[in-house]
This record gives structure tokens, sequence and C-alpha cells, in this order.
């Protein structure tokens, strides 16, 4: 059984504070700040996202800000999602690089003299740094973000190189296009908008960490794509073979666990990116995409057992999905029908 953990919410409400504390089955914790105000400017505002702000100025008479911060199983990356009428902020970050995504209006940011401009759809990422932000809403006055953050220092577990070549080339920022990077907004905006949706009801402590499994991955994918230059070999070798047998192995071992790619390349003693490389060789695909279709199998061989007990959210989870709405999608996607239909028509 779980363990019963605690969720702790703090919300900055302008000069005063509210604090509760709820237990609950879960490893989540969450801060929520709002800020509203008729004053158009604020010194050295406190804010539950960066080191220090240095100055905030809000774009209209009535400004609103409202900022969700939450982290997952203890682990250090935060994730959040940002409201606002409209701002320009100063602030300094010491250590924790920043990954911007918005979902609504438009934000430019000036770091080193150098401008970076992010619209809905878009993903800004920035190092740590001195800079300065303008948040300009959408036609309907309303501005939203989601964010990531995680110390910068926590990059070189995610490398795949030799760490002789820093993540965005030793930049200070970059809009980033590549398809890693959809990958891992597609994910972000799922995954925080589900959580926010209802935190109380959070993700057990297993889903947390298979969330946190994904997005680690997705993140090595995506700095992968940026720091690396060697391309795929023009056919399937043996030596590929053999490596995408063994993953293969363990995937299917251990597929209900919140596994990572990482983990698994260093337990086979080869590189994250050779293990990549040899997956989309052998098979045109990559590790995780695999470790989805073995999971998709296992729950229908499941659905399909006639269990009277059966559930679909319990053999979904049984078999290491962390979203049941994803679970849905992908399992009509790849068998025709839904999950409920499948446990319908067996024990009918």
């Amino acid at each position: 059984m779980e363990p019963h953990l605690g969720l702790k919410i703090q919300a900055d409400l302008g000069v005063g504070i509210y604090s509760a504390e709820r237990v609950h089955r879960m490893s989540l914790e969450l801060r929520v700040q709002e800020l509203r105000s008729d004053a158009t400017t604020s010194e050295r505002l406190e804010s539950i996202l960066f080191s220090r702000t240095d100055r905030f100025e809000f774009t209209s008479d009535a400004g609103a800000v409202r900022t969700e911060v939450f982290t997952l199983a203890r682990s250090p990356i935060r994730f959040g999602r940002g409201t606002s009428t409209g701002h320009v902020i100063e602030l300094t970050e010491e250590n924790q690089a920043t990954f911007l995504i918005p979902t609504r209006g438009r934000l430019g940011v000036r770091v080193v003299g150098r401008d970076y401009n992010a619209e809905e759809g878009s993903m800004l990422s920035l190092h740590p740094h001195r800079r300065r932000s303008v948040v300009a809403p959408a036609d309907d006055g309303r501005y939203a973000a989601l964010v990531m953050m995680l110390p910068i220092a926590q990059f070189s577990t995610y490398s795949s190189s030799d760490g002789s070549r820093p993540f965005l080339g030793g930049r200070d920022g970059a809009n980033l296009r590549s398809a890693e990077a959809r990958r891992l907004q597609s994910y972000l905006g799922f995954m925080i908008g589900d959580i926010l949706a209802d935190p109380w009801q959070g993700p057990p402590e297993r889903s947390a960490r298979g969330m946190l499994a994904l997005v680690e991955d997705l993140l090595r994918d995506l700095i992968a794509a940026g720091t690396d230059t060697v391309g795929p070999p023009p056919r399937v070798r043996a030596a590929s073979a053999q490596r995408v047998r063994g993953a293969e192995e363990l995937l299917r071992e251990r597929a209900d666990e919140p596994l990572s790619i990482a983990a698994l390349a260093d337990e086979l003693g080869i590189g994250l990116r050779s293990l990549q490389l040899s997956f989309r060789e052998v098979y045109g695909l990559t590790p995780r995409e695999l470790l989805g279709r073995i999971r998709l199998e296992r729950a229908r061989e499941r659905l399909l057992a006639g269990d009277p007990s059966a559930q679909v959210t319990t053999v979904a989870l049984d078999c290491g999905f962390t979203h049941l709405s994803r679970f849905a999608g992908a399992y009509h996607r790849a068998f025709g029908e839904r999950s409920s239909e499948t446990l319908r028509r067996r024990r009918a």
C-alpha cells in the first residue's frame, strides 16, 4: 500500500499568505501564488518560480497574475502553469533552466542583449541568467503558459555526449522546434493540465514516478537531438540487432514498472543514443514507442481474459500506463475499438 503523503498548498495573495495542508495518497507538492493590484508597479515581488524578481509591472490598471507550481515524487523538476492579464518582469534566475510554453498570447524575453520570442504552440528554453520578459495577452485579454524548471547542473545527467558541447550550444536561450521538442511539449501540456485540473485527486506514487521517467526520457531525446551529430547508420548491423534483443527482453520483463529508458541503457552497458539508433534501425521505433506497444498488448490480453472482476482502469494502471485518457486514445488507435468495448464483448 502506498504511504500517505502530505499535499501542501501555499497561496501568496498579494502581501497576505494563506497556507493549508491536507494528507492524501499521492506524492505531490503544490504552491499557488496570486497577485491582484490596481497599482502598476511592485518592486522586488517575491516569486514562487524564480530566484529573484527585481521589478514587476502590470500593463493594465487592474492586473492579475496566477502561478501554480508543483513537484512530483520529491523530484527537483518543477512543473507549472501561469496566467496573466499582461505584465513586464525583470528577474534573475540563478541555477534553474526554464522551459516556457505559451498556450495563449505572446512572450518576449531579452537576455544579454538578445531577444527571444514565443507564441502559442511554441517552446522557449532559457539558461539561468538575468532577463526581462514582456507578457502580452491574446485578444481576449488573457495570457497563459506552461513551465518546467530544473537545475542546470542536472542536464549533464541527461546528456549522451561527452559533456564538451553544452545544451543549446552554450547559448542563453533558444526557440525549440525539433520533433523531440514537440513531443516533450505535447506531453507537458497533457500532464500539467491533467494534474492541475484536480490536484486533490493527483497521481499516486507509482504513477508519479512513471510520469517523471517519461519526462526525463523526452528530455534526453531533446538534448541528444540538439548536441549529437551522429546520424543513423545506413543498414541494420549485427551489433544493433543484439542491442535491441537484449533491451526488448528487459522491456517485456518490466513493462508494468515506471521504466526509464536511460536506466535501461545503463544496465545494458551501452549509450542511450546508441540504443535509440539501434531501435530505429531494427524496428523504426524508439524504445519508448515499443514499450507503449508492449503495454497495449498486455492490456488487451487482460481485457480479453474474461475476468469478471477486471476493470479498465485497474488493467491500464497495472500494465504501466499513467494517464487513463492517453491509454484510451492509444488503445482505440491500436485495436479499432474502445477498451470498455473489448471488456464488454468478452463478457458477453
